[in-house]
Order: C-alpha cells, then sequence, then structure tokens
C-alpha cells in the first residue's frame, strides 16, 4: 500500500533528498556480469527490502529521517532514543560509534604532536594526554609509561583527569572522569563540560597556557552511550555489538559474529546486508581469507570479491563495481515499486559510498594502506550529500588524515561537523596542536599536503 500524498510531502522520501549525485542514465545493459552481485544477496539488501511501502511504512517516522536523510545523530537519540529496543539501541550505538572516532582523532594528533613533533617545552601534562591516546590505539606498553609520568605529576591541571587512566588499563572507570554524564538513560544527549577542559602550561619562563580538551571526555561519552545501547536491546546485544564492530578503537577487542542483522539495525547504514557485520568482523580478525569465505554470504564479501584482482582489492574494480551496484539497486527498485521515486537515489547513493568505505576497510585488513588511502578519497569524494555524510565515518577520516600528520583536512572536515554537533569541540584541540606542529616543521607555511 502506497502512502496518501498528504504524508508523502512530510514523510521521509519527500525530505532530505537534495544533493543526490551520480549518473542515472547509464543503461543496464552496459553492467558487466563480473560487476552485477547475486539476485539473492541483492534481494536481501535494505535497499530493496525498502522498496516495498509495506516493510518501508514504520520507518517513514521522524526519527528515521533524522537518521537516513540527515544523519542527525544527536537528533535521533532524542527521537528514536525515546523508544524501545533496537531503535533505540541503533540510535544511541550511532552516537557510540561518533565520540570513539572523535577520541581517536584527537589521540592520533596528539601522539603526532607530542611524540613525533615534540618541543623541548612541551607541558608536562602531555604525558597524561599520551597516556589516554596511547591506550585508545591500542599500544598498552607505551600508555603505562606515559602513565607512570603523568601519576608523578602532584599540581597540574590534568591530575583530576587522570586518576581514570593511571592504571592504562582498559576500560577507564569513567565514573572517575570528571564530567557529569549522569546515568545512562535512553533518549539522553549528555554533554562534555565548558571547554577548554583546563589549560596545560608549557614548560618556559612565560608558562605560555595551552587550552586542552580532553580526550577522556570523548571515551566517557562513546563508553556510555555504548551502554545505553547494550541496556535499550536487551538480549540482542550481541546484534549492536556486532553493529558497532567496525568502528571501535583499536584498543577493543573484535565481538563474536552475532548472525543476520535485523532491519532496523541496517536500514540506511554502511551495512548494507543483514550478513556484512559479521563480514567485516571475520575481515578484520582473518584478514583478505575472509573475502572468499564469504563471498556466497555477505553481498558486502561478495562486492570485495568482485573488486579484486590476485588476491586483493584493485580501486579501480572497486569504482566500477561500487557504480555498478547503484545503478543495478535503480533499476531493481523501480522495477519492484513500479515506477522511478526520488529516494531511490538517495539509497543507490548510500549503496555506493557505504560500498566504497567497507572495501576500505578490506583494504585496512588486509595490510594494503595504499589502496585503503585511495578507497577513502573516492569515498569522500561521493560524501557530500546530507544522506552520505555519515558522521562516524567522517571522524574515522579525519582520525586517518591525524595519523598521517595531515591536519589541514581533518580541521575543514571536523571544522563542518561541530556545526551539526557541537559536543565534537572536544577534538579540535589536539588537531589545533598538531596543525600548529606540522606548519612550523613546513617552514611556517602552509600545512602540506599528503
Amino acid at each position: 500500500m502506497r502512502l496518501a500524498p498528504a504524508y508523502a510531502l512530510v514523510g521521509l522520501w519527500a525530505l532530505g533528498l537534495t544533493g543526490c549525485t551520480g549518473d542515472t542514465t547509464t543503461p543496464a545493459a552496459t553492467i558487466s556480469e563480473a560487476d552485477r552481485p547475486p539476485a539473492e544477496l541483492l534481494a536481501q539488501s535494505w535497499m530493496l527490502q525498502a522498496a516495498n511501502d509495506e516493510v518501508r511504512a514504520p520507518f517513514e517516522t521522524d526519527g528515521w529521517i533524522k537518521l537516513v536523510t540527515r544523519r542527525d545523530i544527536p537528533g535521533v537519540v532524542r527521537v528514536l532514543g525515546k523508544q524501545e529496543g533496537l531503535p533505540a539501541a541503533r540510535a544511541h550505538a550511532d552516537a557510540a560509534a561518533m565520540y570513539r572516532q572523535a577520541a581517536l582523532v584527537e589521540a592520533n594528533a596528539l601522539i603526532q604532536s607530542y611524540v613525533e613533533l615534540p618541543k623541548e617545552w612541551d607541558p608536562a601534562g602531555a604525558s597524561h594526554l599520551l597516556t589516554v591516546s596511547y591506550l585508545v590505539v591500542g599500544d598498552t606498553e607505551k600508555a603505562k609509561a606515559a602513565g607512570a609520568l603523568a601519576s608523578a605529576l602532584t599540581d597540574d591541571p590534568s591530575t583530576s583527569w587522570h586518576a581514570a587512566w593511571a592504571e592504562a588499563s582498559w576500560p577507564p572507570d569513567i565514573s572517575a572522569i570528571p564530567l557529569s554524564l549522569g546515568e545512562p538513560t535512553a533518549g539522553e544527549w549528555p554533554h562534555q563540560g565548558n571547554l577548554p577542559h583546563y589549560d596545560l602550561p608549557e614548560q618556559t619562563d612565560e608558562k605560555r597556557p595551552v587550552g586542552m580538551g580532553d580526550p577522556g571526555a570523548l571515551v566517557a561519552a562513546a563508553l556510555w552511550h555504548d551502554e545505553v545501547a547494550r541496556i535499550a536491546a536487551g538480549d540482542q546485544a550481541a546484534l549492536v555489538d556486532a553493529y558497532d564492530a567496525r568502528y571501535l578503537l583499536p584498543v577493543e577487542a573484535l565481538p563474536e559474529e552475532a548472525g543476520d542483522l535485523p532491519l532496523e539495525l541496517i536500514f540506511g547504514s554502511e551495512l548494507l546486508h543483514p550478513k556484512d557485520a559479521d563480514f567485516l568482523i571475520a575481515v578484520k580478525r582473518d584478514g583478505y581469507p575472509a573475502v572468499d569465505a564469504w563471498a556466497d554470504k555477505s553481498l558486502l564479501a561478495d562486492l570485495a570479491k568482485r573488486s579484486s584482482t590476485d588476491g586483493k582489492i584493485d580501486p579501480e574494480r572497486a569504482r566500477d563495481v561500487s557504480q555498478a551496484l547503484r545503478r543495478t539497486i535503480l533499476d531493481e527498485m523501480e522495477t519492484l515499486a513500479g515506477s522511478s521515486e526520488d529516494f531511490h537515489r538517495t539509497f543507490a547513493d548510500v549503496a555506493r559510498t557505504s560500498t566504497l568505505r567497507g572495501l576500505a576497510l578490506v583494504a585496512r585488513a588486509s595490510g594494503d594502506e595504499y589502496t585503503e588511502g585511495v578507497l577513502r578519497i573516492s569515498a569522500l569524494d561521493h560524501s557530500a550529500s546530507a544522506a552520505t555524510a555519515n558522521l562516524p565515518w567522517l571522524l574515522s577520516m579525519c582520525a586517518y588524515d591525524a595519523g598521517n600528520r595531515f591536519p589541514a583536512r581533518a580541521n575543514e572536515l571536523l571544522h563542518n561537523m561541530i556545526t551539526r554537533v557541537p559536543e565534537l569541540e572536544t577534538a579540535r584541540y589536539g588537531l589545533d596542536v598538531l596543525a600548529l606542529r606540522v606548519s612550523r616543521a613546513n617552514g611556517g607555511g602552509p600545512p602540506p599536503g599528503m
């Protein structure tokens, strides 16, 4: 049954559909069979499932509008978070993923600043920042060494923040972090406190203060939302763990494979198929061999195999395959619906961009850093619309740039995200330090490109 026209004017598919990109005129007949995924896998994708009006109807509400067409994570939490079960879990899981990647942005920036580009006058409290940062990136030995230095400080602005990290173990006791997050409650959006969290004096006669947003605040917010998501999911918490696995911090252990994810967790997401989450867990654990093992079960695994040459992801093939997927989805949705609708293009755009992002993860897990970078740039090129501007992934791009000592693009991306989610301002402090260091290392000129 189709929605009544009056409802459709304010419904999900009548709003937020500007900025769709990509060619819509390529005839289906021109798509190579080598690029076209199997019909049975494609039929199970959320895109083709949602071509059915009755299947899509539960998702034509304000909360899902904010999620799919606007990627408004705070708005989604405040709306879907008030619902029970998986919708609330999905909202808070996305918030946890966002904060995880924001913490990784700052951790990478601080390590590059205070370890790779150190100055003799760096604040003593930088040892606390490195404790948190090294733990976030999974280097526990260096975290313990930095933590010992930070614990020896007796009168430093970072001291009260360091208590939760003194043991340099995961997870930290977030109740010891001086923030008022409140009890984990679905539908709530705790703030990060006033910024800067403190000023660290440089070790010079002038003791020039360096304002800092503590990365532990971002970790605390991530773990807070993660707990809410798992509580909301109840006995389905393992499904939420699998859903969020692609955005876990390096220090966090991979969850077990959880089985098919329901539509509430994959609709509008970067996971195109119910088994894509388990495939990504497998590929992060096993590397490229997971592609062959999952190619007949997961749509993303099938696309990865079609994008491969000689046992590795080929970036040119990946671009061809992702574009062919977009065209195939458009054709199949039009056939199923009986006509072409604007939201078909939105779904197809999200699928193409998500494929490039997923294949970049496969390349990374395979140890192919070059291909990962190429595919990240390709995915970024297709992330300009509101529907494709997924905040956790954009923050992962900032973290990637910060880790490669390229703060210019990261700062630009983060600035745009802060206008949408002011709480991400915390991560900017670490990037600002890195930008200044890179500029000085470059002779005071603009930061270098990649």
